[in-house]
C-alpha cells in the first residue's frame, strides 16, 4: 500500500529520532508532514506513537498533538519526497514492544451538578488579576468593547501597550477603577464598556498585539458556554487546571486564564491542543487557540449586558503544567498538608433524602425475596423526581435515571402509572428518566463508561441499577473481591456523574430475626458494608409489614420503623413495634431486654464489672427467659452494645461500654 510521500527529514525523524529539547517540535513536524502526505490517521497514530514512545514523550502528549494537527486541513501536495510502501522499521534503541492500534480513549468526565456556588467577587479586581498573571516589566495591551450591529460587544481600536507596572500606577491613581481611564460614549452620554486584555505579554510595543510579537507563551485561555455557570465553576475546580485567574465574563461563561508556560509556539499549540481534547466533552471554546488572543478584563461593566466583569479566584488547581500533566495521567489526587486540605474549597453534597442520602454516594436495600424490593426503589425515583415523601422521609427534588435491566418494557410502564396514581402525581415528570435495557445487561465496568457518557453534564440526583445481579459478569456475589470490585465501579460512576448510586439486593435462605440486620443481606458482606447508607426490610409479625433499620455513614442513625405494603406503595407505620420480627413457626419475638439491661449496668460505677449471671438473674425477675437473656446479651457483645469479659477458670463479667463505637 501507498501511504504518500514524505520528506526525508521526516524519515531519518520517525527511524532516529530527535534530540532532547527537540522532540515535541519534531513530532508535530512529522505529523504534519504525514497528514499533508494524506496518510490514514489510525497508521499515523500507529507510527508517531512509537516513535514519540522511544524518545520518552507521554502518551497523552503525543495524543493531543496529533489530534491538533489532524484537526486543521492538509497543506498543499508534497511534490517531491520519498515513498513508503511497507510499514516504517523503527530502530530498536531500546527494549520497546510496539504498541496495539490506539484505541478511542473513554471520554473524560466530570461530576457536576448545581451544588456549588460562584464564589464573591474579589475586591480590588483589576489591580489583583494583573498581578496574578504578569511581572512588573510585561507589556500589556488593554482595549476597550463598544456595541456591534448585532447588539453585542467587540473590542476596537488600536489601544496602548504598556508594562504591567504603568497600567496598576495608573489605575491606582484613579482609586483603583479601570474605568475612570478608559470611557465610550453612546446617544445617551458616557457610559462604561467592557475592556479586554491580551492574554500575554508582548515584546516590542510598535509591533502591536500580533502572533510573532509574543514575548512568552505563558497563559491560555479556556471557557465553555453550553454548561452553567456553577457547573462551569466546578469543572474548573475538578479538573485541577493550573489557573492564573478565574474570571466572570459578564453573561454566560467564566474565563479560567491557564499556565501552560509553553516555550515557544509550537508547544504552546501542543498544550493548548491537549487542554482542548481534555475539556472535548463540555464543548469547550476551540476559538481561543490563539496565544494573542483577548479575554474580558475584570474591573468594569459590560456594555451589552449591563453587568460587572468580576474576578473570582486567583491561583487555583494545580501548581504548574507539569503537576497537571502528572495528575490527568495518574488520575491520582495530591497528598495534601493539613493545611492545604483544611482550607480546600469543599462544598457538601446536596441531601437527596433527608437523613438518609447525598449525592455522589451509594445507597442499598436489603431485604428477602419477593419483597418488592424493585417496587421500592420505583417508588423512591419517583418521589425523588417529584420531590415528595419517601417512606415518610422528605426528598429533594432533582433528576433520576432508573436503568432496567429486567422488567420487560410495557410492565415497566405499567408500574410507573400505578404508582404515580398511588400518590396522586401527574404523568409525566420531567426528572424521571427509564432507561430499559432487559436483554443488554453486562459487567458493570463494560457498560459503565457507557452510563458515564449518557449522563455526563445532565445533572441527575440519582442513578438506580435494578436488579443489581445482572451487572455481576463473572464475579462470585460470595466472593469479597468480586464484590469489592463492583463497589468500585459503582463509586467510579458516582463520582463521574455526581449522582447517588442505588441498588437493591436479597437476604440468605431462612429466617433473619436472630440476626444483626448488617448481616441479613446475602453473599459477601462487602455488600452491607461498601453503600454509604443501608436499609434492611426485614418481616414483621404483622402480616404484609416489614421493619426497616438503617445504617448510615453520614448522618445520625434513624431509629427503625415499619412499612405496610399497601400495594402498590409501602407506607410507614408509626404505631407498630418495629421491634416485633416475625420468627421461625409464626411464633412472635421475645421482647428485647437490652434497653433494661443496658439501663442496669449504666447504676454500676466507671469501670466496674457484673457478673453475667448476676445480670441474667437480673433480666429473669422482670419476666424474661433465661436463655432468651444470654442470647440477646451475646448480639448486643457482637454490636458493641455491651462489653464482655471471660477467660477460662474465671466468671464472665460483663459491662457498659465506656465508649459506645457504631461501625459502619
Amino acid at each position: 500500500m501507498d501511504y504518500g510521500r514524505i520528506p526525508q527529514k521526516t524519515e531519518e525523524y520517525l527511524k532516529y529520532g530527535a534530540p532532547e529539547g527537540q522532540r515535541n517540535g519534531a513530532l508535530m513536524d512529522a505529523a504534519c508532514q504525514l497528514r499533508d502526505a494524506k496518510w490514514e490517521p489510525q497508521r499515523m497514530f500507529e507510527v508517531l506513537h512509537r516513535r514519540g514512545a522511544l524518545d520518552g514523550l507521554r502518551e497523552a502528549e503525543i495524543n493531543a498533538t496529533i489530534k491538533s494537527v489532524l484537526s486543521r486541513p492538509p497543506r498543499d501536495e508534497i511534490g517531491h519526497g520519498r515513498t513508503m510502501d511497507r510499514p516504517m522499521r523503527v530502530q530498536r534503541d531500546y527494549n520497546f514492544q510496539f504498541q496495539q492500534p490506539i484505541e478511542e480513549k473513554e471520554p473524560v468526565i466530570y461530576a457536576l451538578d448545581e451544588a456549588d456556588e460562584i464564589p464573591e467577587p474579589l475586591e480590588n479586581p483589576t489591580i489583583n488579576f494583573l498581578n496574578a498573571l504578569f511581572s512588573p516589566e510585561d507589556k500589556i495591551q488593554i482595549v476597550v468593547a463598544k456595541r456591534n450591529e448585532n447588539g453585542g460587544e467587540s473590542p476596537v481600536g488600536a489601544m496602548p501597550i504598556l508594562k504591567c507596572e504603568e497600567w496598576t500606577k495608573r489605575i491606582e491613581s484613579k482609586g483603583g477603577d479601570v474605568t475612570e481611564i478608559f470611557s465610550a460614549s453612546d446617544k445617551n452620554g458616557k457610559i462604561n464598556q467592557g475592556l479586554y486584555f491580551s492574554i500575554n505579554p508582548l515584546r516590542e510595543v510598535k509591533e502591536g498585539r500580533k502572533r510573532h510579537n509574543i514575548q512568552r507563551y505563558d497563559h491560555a485561555l479556556v471557557e465553555f458556554d453550553t454548561i452553567s455557570l456553577k457547573q462551569q465553576w466546578q469543572l474548573i475546580k475538578k479538573s485541577k487546571i493550573p489557573c492564573a485567574a478565574v474570571c466572570y465574563s459578564g453573561n454566560k461563561s467564566l474565563h479560567a486564564i491557564v499556565r501552560v508556560n509553553a516555550r515557544d509556539q509550537k508547544q504552546y499549540d501542543e498544550r493548548v491542543a491537549l487542554l482542548f481534547d481534555h475539556f472535548s466533552e463540555y464543548d469547550v471554546d476551540t476559538q481561543n487557540s490563539d496565544p494573542s488572543r483577548l479575554s474580558r478584563l475584570p474591573g468594569c461593566t459590560r456594555g451589552d449586558t449591563g453587568k460587572a466583569q468580576t474576578l473570582l479566584a486567583t491561583n487555583i488547581g494545580s501548581k504548574s503544567w507539569k503537576d497537571w500533566e502528572s495528575h490527568i495521567t495518574d488520575k491520582f489526587p495530591e497528598i495534601q498538608t493539613q493545611e492545604e486540605f483544611y482550607n480546600e474549597d469543599l462544598s457538601e453534597p446536596p441531601e437527596i433524602i433527608e437523613g438518609l442520602l447525598h449525592r455522589q454516594l451509594s445507597l442499598v436495600i436489603g431485604g428477602s425475596s419477593k419483597t418488592y424490593k424493585s417496587w421500592s426503589l420505583l417508588d423512591m425515583a419517583i418521589s425523588t423526581a417529584n420531590g415528595v415523601p419517601f417512606w415518610g422521609m422528605n426528598t429533594t427534588q432533582g433528576k433520576c435515571l432508573y436503568i432496567n435491566f429486567e422488567i420487560p418494557e410495557y410492565y415497566m410502564r405499567e408500574r410507573v402509572k400505578s404508582i404515580c396514581d398511588a400518590k396522586g402525581i401527574d404523568i409525566p415528570s420531567d426528572n424521571l428518566y427509564i432507561w430499559n435495557l432487559r436483554g443488554r445487561a453486562q459487567a458493570l465496568e463494560n457498560i459503565r463508561p457507557k452510563f458515564t457518557r449518557v449522563m455526563a453534564n445532565a445533572n441527575f440526583a440519582m442513578v438506580i441499577l435494578d436488579p443489581i445481579y445482572k451487572t455481576l459478569g463473572n464475579r462470585d456475589e460470595n466472593a469479597a473481591g468480586d464484590i469489592n470490585s463492583l463497589m468500585n465501579e459503582m463509586e467510579h460512576l458516582a463520582l463521574e456523574t455526581g449522582a447517588a448510586v442505588v441498588f437493591a439486593t436479597h437476604f440468605s435462605k431462612g429466617n433473619q430475626a436472630a440476626k444483626s440486620p448488617i448481616d441479613r443481606i446475602s453473599g459477601s458482606g462487602v455488600f452491607a458494608r461498601s453503600p454509604d447508607t443501608i436499609l434492611v426490610m426485614t418481616e414483621h409479625e404483622e402480616h404484609g409489614c416489614f421493619t426497616v433499620d438503617a445504617t448510615v455513614r453520614n448522618f445520625e442513625t434513624p431509629e427503625p420503623f415499619v412499612v405496610k405494603m399497601k400495594f402498590p406503595l409501602f407506607e410507614r407505620v408509626d404505631e407498630l413495634d418495629p421491634q416485633k420480627l416475625k420468627r421461625p413457626g409464626g411464633r412472635p419475638q421475645a421482647d428485647d431486654c437490652i434497653p433494661d439491661a443496658i439501663e442496669y449496668l449504666s447504676k454500676l460505677k466507671k469501670g466496674e464489672w457484673l457478673p453475667q449471671q448476676d445480670l441474667v438473674n437480673k433480666m429473669v425477675e422482670q419476666g424474661h427467659s433465661a436463655t432468651t437473656v444470654k442470647r440477646q446479651i451475646s448480639a448486643a457483645v457482637k454490636e458493641l452494645r455491651i462489653e464482655k469479659e471471660s477467660s477460662p477458670g474465671r466468671r464472665t463479667m460483663v459491662r457498659k461500654p465506656e465508649k459506645i463505637i457504631i461501625e459502619v
